[in-house]
């Protein structure tokens, strides 16, 4: 049996096709112009996350958009508090376990962006930053005088040491000697007057000893401190400028001297 077309006549729905060819049409244009304002949103903020946000989006049910704004924008806040504090340049000064908590309490609740709170904030870190500097220099001098004990206070020597520091011809990076290492150059650099922000990578002491490591030397000049180099991953580091040693241990005693003031134990 053949088909009958005048017996089934069919023809196009033209107004439907035409709808759909409009819809392609717009959601090229919607996709095009989504990417290059979510492209600018990445681009103009301050950090990094907003990225992973993004990426966390599930685009089903409804109002996607609307259900994921408030994860996005918290990974916005959280980007721009670090860059601040960055720009700031308080990093360098501060102690390491005041920087990581103040990077933690962000990550968990960014506040809000607002002049207001930003100034506020700021200006309250900037009042608090030799006492943070101070504790982050007695906390790195405690983890590296052997001589220190929990109860008394001490005084830097000579030399300090940093056991196993090295595997083979790189840091050991199962040991904390690399992070030591730029601690030591950050706190002599700001004693001795300079901002260690300006320093350039490649001439950060602990690119510039791990160079020497290559070149198979066994010591190595820096300009605040001798390293010398053990065959068992072993750095000494003794200390060149006795004018900033004697900066340390003045820090060191105002520590302590405040910490017997208000009745606490040096050293705890």
């Amino acid at each position: 049996m053949e088909f009958d077309n005048k017996e089934y006549p069919l023809s196009p729905p033209i107004s439907d096709l035409d709808r759909l060819i409009d819809r392609h049409d717009q959601a090229v244009a919607l996709a095009t112009e989504g990417l290059r304002l979510l492209t600018e949103a990445i681009h103009v903020c301050p950090g990094f996350g907003i990225e992973q946000a993004i990426s966390n989006v599930r685009w089903y049910g409804d109002d996607p958009a609307q259900r994921y704004a408030p994860e996005i924008k918290k990974a916005i806040r959280k980007a721009t508090w670090i860059a601040l504090l960055d720009k700031s340049k308080l990093s360098t000064v501060m102690s390491g376990n005041d920087l990581e908590k103040l990077k933690t309490q962000i990550a968990a609740t960014p506040p809000d962006i607002t002049r207001e709170n930003v100034v506020s904030t700021f200006i309250a870190l900037y009042e608090q930053r030799f006492d943070s500097f101070r504790r982050g220099l007695v906390e790195l001098f405690k983890n590296l005088c052997r001589q220190y004990r929990s109860n008394d206070a001490f005084r830097i020597g000579k030399r300090v040491i940093l056991d196993g520091a090295l595997s083979g011809r790189y840091w050991n990076h199962h040991s904390s000697a690399q992070d030591r290492v730029n601690d030591l150059f950050r706190i002599m650099t700001l004693l001795d007057g300079k901002d260690p922000g300006q320093v350039p990578r490649e001439e950060q002491a602990d690119e510039l000893i791990i160079h020497a490591v290559h070149a198979s030397q066994a010591n190595y000049q820096h300009d605040y401190f001798e390293v010398r180099m053990f065959a068992n991953g072993n750095l000494h580091l003794w200390f060149k400028r006795q004018d900033l040693v004697d900066k340390a241990n003045q820090i060191i005693a105002d520590h302590y001297e405040k910490s017997l003031a208000k009745g606490n134990r040096p050293g705890n």
